[in-house]
């Protein structure tokens, strides 16, 4: 059985299980709610573009039960495995007031109706697998759930694990043509920017410090004479006006090597 993929968020209820489902048995969700369980289809769910369904499968020959997850809400569409993402939030655990506990985003990241959540330290780092194909709108549950869950906005800056793979790649190249480096911050972006933009930053480069900008990721490489705390002489978020969140090399490389590969 593949994977169906859910579209909307919670509230979800499980509304059956479905005993020894092979994974080879061509039926859909709604099928295995109707033969297995006796069911109807109840009448206010057809098979549409809003919606959603969701059957949870083990393999073949394991003995696993296929618990199907619904909502109704107008409408069930299956479509094949659901992608995965990577997520970073900007600005969270710096003060007081915007506290957002990882137990919390993993709670706020399933109301969006991620599932396989995981977390990385403390600085807004996650890896969801969703039913949305377009990383804005990703951008957009994930941003609407964490506010609910906090009660103020959290920027998320989304990618997948190809383009964190990507950055992570540049980011050890660059590294690496450099020998005095002593930091590597990158600027994670919300949007690829403007080509001006990016020109009139990289110029302001010198042979110590430098920011190198590719695709969504803004470089910043800090040579010797690098002090604690100075993590962007360069304030790339506002030169290149667009919404970004920072993490060091360290954090990109390990997230892409334990999340993308």
């Amino acid at each position: 059985m593949q994977p169906g993929s859910l579209v909307h968020p919670p509230p979800r209820q499980v509304i059956g299980r479905a005993p020894e489902v092979s994974a080879s048995q061509p039926k859909s969700a709604l099928e295995v709610l109707e033969t297995r369980l006796g069911m109807g289809r109840p009448a206010n769910w057809c098979v549409g573009e809003r919606g959603r369904a969701q059957v949870i499968a083990g393999g073949a020959g394991q003995g696993s039960h296929a618990v199907i997850i619904a909502e109704r809400v107008g409408g069930v569409r299956e479509t094949g495995p659901m992608p995965s993402y990577v997520a970073f939030l900007r600005a969270i655990n710096l003060g007081p007031n915007r506290k957002f506990p990882k137990a919390d985003i993993i709670t706020a990241t399933e109301a969006a109706g991620g599932t396989d959540v995981a977390t990385h330290i403390n600085t807004g780092n996650v890896r969801l697998t969703i039913g949305f194909r377009s990383r804005a709108k990703v951008e957009a549950a994930l941003e609407k759930a964490y506010e609910e869950q906090t009660g103020f906005a959290v920027p998320t800056i989304v990618f997948t694990p190809a383009e964190l793979t990507a950055i992570a790649e540049d980011a050890r190249e660059l590294t690496a043509s450099r020998n005095d480096l002593e930091r590597h911050y990158v600027y994670l972006l919300k949007d690829e920017p403007d080509a001006a933009k990016v020109a009139e930053i990289e110029a302001r480069s010198d042979d110590v410090n430098a920011v190198v900008v590719r695709g969504r990721a803004a470089h910043v490489l800090l040579g010797p004479g690098y002090e604690a705390g100075g993590v962007d002489p360069f304030k790339a978020e506002k030169g290149l006006h667009v919404v970004a969140t920072n993490r060091n090399f360290n954090v990109v490389t390990t997230l892409a090597d334990k999340w993308c590969t």
